[in-house]
């Protein structure tokens, strides 16, 4: 399967062990991909950790309680 990216797209990824395979390291490179490398526990930039964190700071602030 070939997929056509536009030149300004940055691959994401993390030390997952397959992200790292001789095969995907030699496709990234050969289709010239931008990666940027991460560490596996990254929740700084894991848009979900982010957004749960500041929900959580929320209810907490406004005291809030079920039903």
């Amino acid at each position: 399967m070939v997929v056509k990216l536009k030149n300004n797209w940055v691959l994401q990824q993390d030390d997952d062990p397959k992200h790292q395979s001789r095969f995907t390291s030699e496709q990234l490179r050969r289709n010239n991909m931008k990666v940027l490398e991460c560490p596996s526990p990254s929740p700084d930039l894991n848009p979900i950790e982010m957004i749960c964190r500041t929900l959580n700071r929320l209810i907490m602030l406004e005291n809030l309680q079920s039903v």
